[in-house]
């Protein structure tokens, strides 16, 4: 497919919201072709045709609300409140990073990024409200938009 990842992604996101699937504007096969597409990208972040930094290793926890972009790219943070995310040490170059969001406490907390030096974009952020439900946020800093561009993935259960 020959779209870049912002259309593939909110292509997928149409497909869910408006249920594009039922109304044949996308085929149920372009749906995986998308996702397929996304994960592509995903895994293999190219600058220049280099891979700039893949989403593996451990994961990192988030300690307080400042998710440090140096130490990791793979973060998990049990909220017991509604909580507001910053970055820090921001590359110069794109860089992909997941983050798990697990719900304590009693549940149905929300989450927001601030907007402090770059631009945020939720192509979607709705987290499962269960208590111990886990929802993965996808998220890219692009470096030439200054911009921070969230997907979120539902649908895990907590171990």
């Amino acid at each position: 497919m020959a779209q870049d990842t912002k259309s593939n992604i909110q292509a997928l996101n149409d497909a869910y919201l408006n249920d594009s699937v039922a109304n044949k504007s996308i085929k149920p096969s372009q749906v995986n072709e998308i996702i397929t597409d996304i994960l592509d990208s995903y895994l293999n972040t190219t600058d220049g045709g280099n891979i700039i930094k893949a989403v593996t290793g451990n994961a990192s926890e988030i300690s307080g609300t400042d998710i440090d972009l140096s130490i990791a790219n793979h973060f998990y943070k049990t909220i017991t409140a509604n909580t507001t995310f910053s970055l820090s040490n921001i590359p110069a170059k794109n860089m992909t990073f997941i983050i798990a969001i697990k719900q304590g406490g009693a549940g149905s907390f929300t989450i927001t990024f601030d907007k402090v030096g770059y631009a945020v974009n939720y192509i979607s952020l709705d987290l499962n409200d269960a208590v111990g439900a886990l929802t993965e946020l996808w998220c890219r800093y692009d470096a030439l938009d200054n911009a921070l561009y969230i997907n979120s993935v539902s649908g895990f259960i907590a171990l």
